[in-house]
């Protein structure tokens, strides 16, 4: 992968690759994945110099979760820029404490546009995220295949995902457990499987399995899966009320983030204030839900239940529904500000944010 980074000569300039002072396993961590990687470059390459300030901030990410919170924005600037909007601008950090991550001119309006990629099991998701990539790229010189698989503990809880901490307790066990797997598989093993426990007091563990030992070879293939488990996301949106939905963790931290108003504090004429929704970091089953016409009626009760509950003013004239990607795909705008029609649909066929063709 540090070859297929090289051959791209705009980003090795911006990402500054042979002098970064990393070692090269650490550079890989956060495009881990080999099997989109070079496609991911390939976009990068023709997109990230064009998108200003959050493509720089999206080369200097170390951190995965932060580094695809970015990516989603690079993925909005990318269709705008290839859509009839007049202009695509990238507010430069520190400018202002509030500010939102686009600008964009359409005809005679300005629309401020804010991206937000919710997680629902953000500390479920950093551990699978990182445990991979962890032994994936251990300094040691060996190779190994190895089965990895995050499960409960011996209670056998269906819901122990949800028994999975945020940040500030995961990021210390994840160093600890790195530092654990270096020194088991520095040399061959004695065992040929291992279990990790999870955080004291939290509910699943990690098993780390060597199907086979390659001494002094670098080749090494990880395999991980989860235990069943009953959580997926959809079930916030599916069969249940709007208030509902606005009372579970997504409608708050939605709330949170509204209430932040980083497109701008109040309703302002000429200008429109947009929260993107991206539904792409949730650990879904059902990729594209938010596009069938049940639940996108369901996330339009949710959002104004949600903007009704933040102190006046409005804190958004209108919120975006979105699966962000090289190809992004969008659901039903909910709008609520009192733009007339016309700008309405100026806004939707200029930025070429029509519904995409699932929710129809």
């Amino acid at each position: 992968m540090i070859a297929e980074l090289e051959k791209r000569p705009k980003l090795r300039a911006i990402a500054s690759v042979p002098v970064s002072g990393r070692s090269k396993l650490e550079i890989v961590r956060c495009l881990a994945n080999p099997h989109y990687c070079a496609g991911l470059l390939d976009f990068l390459e023709q997109a990230v110099t064009e998108a200003g300030s959050i493509g720089k901030a999206l080369l200097q990410q170390t951190d995965t979760f932060q580094f695809e919170a970015r990516l989603a924005e690079v993925y909005l600037h990318y269709h705008l820029k290839r859509s009839l909007v007049d202009s695509v601008a990238t507010p430069s950090a520190g400018r202002a404490v509030r500010q939102p991550d686009l600008i964009v001119r359409i005809c005679d309006l300005e629309v401020a546009i804010e991206i937000y990629s919710p997680r629902d099991l953000q500390g479920f998701q950093l551990v699978v995220e990182h445990v991979k990539s962890i032994l994936r790229y251990l300094e040691v010189d060996a190779g190994y295949w190895l089965e990895v698989a995050i499960e409960p503990d011996e209670r056998g809880d269906v819901m122990f995902a949800l028994d999975v901490e945020e940040d500030r307790v995961i990021r210390p066990w994840l160093g600890c457990f790195a530092k654990e797997a270096s020194l088991w598989l520095a040399k061959p093993p004695d065992e040929a499987m291992r279990r990790f426990p999870g955080p004291a007091g939290l509910g699943w563990r990690v098993m780390v399995k060597i199907n086979k030992w390659l001494d002094m070879d670098r080749e090494r293939l990880i395999s991980l899966h989860t235990a069943t488990r009953s959580d997926d996301p959809r079930q916030m949106f599916d069969g249940c009320r709007p208030a509902a939905t606005a009372g579970y963790w997504w409608g708050r931290r939605v709330k949170a983030k509204m209430a932040e108003r980083q497109a701008g504090s109040s309703p302002q004429c000429g200008r429109i204030r947009m929260l993107v929704i991206d539904f792409s970091a949730l650990d879904t089953g059902f990729p594209g839900f938010f596009l069938y016409p049940h639940i996108a009626e369901q996330i339009d009760g949710a959002v104004r239940i949600i903007s009704g509950e933040i102190d006046p003013p409005l804190p958004y004239d209108v919120v975006l529904p979105a699966e962000l990607g090289i190809v992004c795909q969008f659901g039903h705008l909910v709008w609520l500000g009192e733009q007339d029609e016309k700008t309405r649909k100026t806004i939707i066929d200029t930025a070429q944010f029509h519904v995409s063709t699932k929710c129809t």
